[in-house]
């Protein structure tokens, strides 16, 4: 094991008088990240990282984080119990019994000079494609994520897991000054099983549907309700914040605009996943932060609640089972946080089976949204309500006639998500950029009943 430990399961076999319960979990985080230009190493970063979150309860739970992994547990758990005044909650957090479990996936072995090698080839791959006009940023970063989770019921488990994630941003060939940026990424269990050619290809392709391939100019569309597809990219926007909607802690503290009590909040087309090994997409979120294994699961079924998101805290008031969701999500601020809160594992609109063709061809006249912007501030949890800056490609007849921007999009999600239409086959997802602890994504939507305002050409 990475994560040593050893303190900790002695102290808590023998717990001070002040302390009923304890349990410790132990995120360790090692990264390198090689980003290249023209065949030479610009920047990147490497850092091994462990932080440490003890919490203890006496007559209140408190929590504390250290990255001293040498630290005297018992100070820690005094310090825990000076912490629990700060508390708003009046019963004790529950911790779970467990044994000992050991979960390892992916490959560490690929060193510095193959991360080097394998990012300068995929530039080359790129800048090979037929249109490509430069790259804009080019990385590989791999990543070994550990946890170990300890307390004084027995539980004592353990993931380990590495990935890569390779990145490519460039620009598709234009003849004016306004060429369009195409990004793509890709996750992988072992630096060989990346698709260098296939993520250059759709790096190009995203900057193509941008603007039809260059065929396009600006056009306008009148203020009002109008059909509109989602792409990718605008599902995923909307997805890294509507998710909070489903935790069932905002449910009973009425911070989401649904409740618990909801039944049909979207269309029957519409399955929500929250899914700890998600496709193609190497990440394992399978050991949350309180040691409960999180199991793919339904969080919406055919457009009706069924299991939201839930920590052995929340669980309690719905009389079921923790679906292992608990972590630690860190604000705009990027400070790291301290206190237990609800985050998916890797949540994401289920793919169906429709092509972007057949949802042009059954909306007719509408809007191919290509973009959003704002993706923190433009939706409420609370209320639903939402106001996205975005643009796209306008089409009538089936046929794309001219690009849009400097659009915004209004409405509420309760009314977005039961005017789906149809679900694309083709879901992407990505990675939250701040603390890298859960990932989020959705396939193209058809979606009937849109508001948008903008200028006018």
């Amino acid at each position: 094991m990475k994560i040593n430990l050893n303190s900790y399961l002695a102290a808590f076999s023998a717990l001070p008088e002040t302390v009923c319960e304890a349990e410790v979990c132990a995120d360790l985080r090692e990264e390198l990240l090689i980003r290249i230009h023209d065949g030479v190493q610009t920047g990147g970063e490497s850092f091994s990282r462990t932080t440490l979150y003890l919490r203890a309860s006496g007559e209140k739970t408190g929590t504390v984080l250290t990255e001293r992994l040498d630290e005297d547990p018992y100070q820690l758990m005094q310090k825990a119990l000076n912490n629990a005044c700060y508390s708003q909650a009046e019963d004790l957090e529950p911790i779970a019994r467990g044994n000992f479990l050991r979960i390892i996936s992916g490959d560490d072995s690929a060193t510095y000079s193959e991360l080097l090698n394998t990012t300068c080839y995929l530039e080359k791959t790129a800048l090979k494609l037929e249109g490509v006009s430069s790259i804009e940023n080019c990385s590989i970063r791999k990543t070994i994520f550990a946890r170990r989770v300890v307390n004084s019921k027995g539980m004592d488990s353990y993931l380990e897991h590495t990935g890569y994630l390779a990145t490519l941003s460039l620009r598709a060939r234009r003849k004016s000054n306004k060429e369009p940026l195409g990004k793509s990424e890709q996750y992988a269990p072992t630096l060989s099983e990346l698709n260098l050619s296939l993520l250059a290809k759709r790096a190009l392709a995203n900057a193509n549907r941008l603007d039809a391939n260059g065929t396009l100019s600006r056009t306008s569309l009148p203020s009002g309700t109008h059909k509109a597809i989602l792409s990718t990219e605008v599902t995923r926007n909307i997805m890294i914040t509507a998710w909070m909607a489903f935790s069932a802690e905002r449910m009973k503290s009425n911070s989401s605009f649904l409740s618990l009590a909801d039944a049909d909040i979207a269309s029957p087309l519409v399955t929500i996943v929250d899914d700890p090994l998600p496709p193609d997409w190497s990440v394992n979120y399978s050991l949350d932060s309180e040691g409960i294994i999180c199991r793919k699961h339904d969080v919406v079924r055919c457009g009706k609640l069924v299991s939201p998101l839930s920590t052995l805290s929340s669980s309690k008031s719905m009389s079921c089972s923790s679906t292992g969701n608990a972590g630690r999500v860190a604000g705009l601020s990027g400070t790291t946080p301290i206190n237990l809160t609800t985050i998916p594992s890797c949540i994401y609109i289920k793919a169906g089976t429709g092509s972007f063709a057949d949802m042009v061809e059954q909306m007719g006249d509408g809007l191919y949204l290509t973009y959003s912007l704002d993706v923190f501030h433009s939706i409420n949890i609370t209320s639903g309500d939402f106001s996205i800056p975005c643009g796209g490609i306008v089409i009538k007849k089936g046929k794309p006639i001219g690009t849009v921007d400097q659009l915004t999009m209004a409405g509420n999600l309760r009314d977005l998500f039961k005017n789906i239409k149809a679900v694309g086959d083709d879901l992407t997802l990505e990675e939250f950029m701040f603390y890298h602890n859960y990932s989020y994504g959705g396939p193209s939507l058809l979606v009937d009943n849109l508001t948008f305002s903008g200028k006018q050409s």
